[in-house]
């Protein structure tokens, strides 16, 4: 990270563009667990159906 800022303006800029990094490393974080809720869901969902054909196939035997 560079030197703290003398003046009120880059003060400013400093923080404002701190926050912007805060933000999108917010948004990169909170993209990859909702794909990987995603993809839990979809595994559950696969896992279901196997569950289930599994269940089938032993009742008609």
């Amino acid at each position: 990270m560079s030197a703290q800022p003398d003046n009120p303006e880059d003060l400013a800029k400093y923080i404002q563009d701190l926050l912007q990094n805060v933000k999108k490393q917010y948004e990169d974080m909170t993209g990859r667990v909702i794909q990987a809720i995603d993809d839990i869901a979809t595994r559950v969902e696969n896992l279901e159906k196997n569950v289930n054909s599994l269940l089938e196939n032993v009742k008609t035997e």
